[in-house]
């Protein structure tokens, strides 16, 4: 019998079968690297640390929030020493060189290895999650620093005489 040439194209198996089925919804690790660059590594180590929860590794995800909590740390001794020191030369290098060396110790520790996991189970064909959201939120915190430093500047300013 010959095949009916009013039928359908089939598709074969390893037209549909790719490396992303059953691929959770995940930041593109590469991208959250990026906007790391201007939001800091906190923000990268959050989406990582998300990212590793939808994949279902937890040890990772503990590894990352890790990061996130001692870049916290970091950036709030540095701008509390800035505001008691403002005219520090030495602060301010220090400052600048220690938020380069949060960016590359967390890139090379920890967030490389999502790059590379993410590519080696997923390839680029993973469901893509929405940058709306968090880099909204990263925003939002920016200029809540930024309100929060203002007001204590001023009360600062004003607290010293004449």
């Amino acid at each position: 019998m010959s095949p009916n040439p009013y039928a359908p194209p089939k598709a074969s198996v390893e037209d549909v079968a790719g490396p992303a089925m059953g691929a959770p919804a995940l930041w593109n690790p590469r991208a959250a690297v990026a906007w790391s660059l201007v939001f800091s590594p906190v923000f990268g180590a959050l989406l990582h640390m998300k990212n590793w929860r939808a994949m279902g590794d937890a040890a990772k995800a503990k590894e990352a929030r890790v990061y996130a909590i001692v870049g916290t740390v970091l950036l709030a001794l540095v701008m509390g020493l800035g505001m008691v020191f403002p005219e520090s030369r030495s602060l301010d290098l220090l400052s600048r060189g220690g938020g380069i060396g949060l960016l590359v110790g967390w890139y090379m520790a920890s967030a490389r290895h999502q790059i590379k996991h993410v590519a080696l189970h997923y390839g680029s064909s993973y469901p893509r999650r929405g940058w709306w959201a968090p880099i909204g939120w990263a925003l939002l915190v920016v200029v809540g620093l930024f309100v929060v430093v203002l007001l204590i500047a001023l009360a600062m300013d004003a607290g010293e005489p004449g």
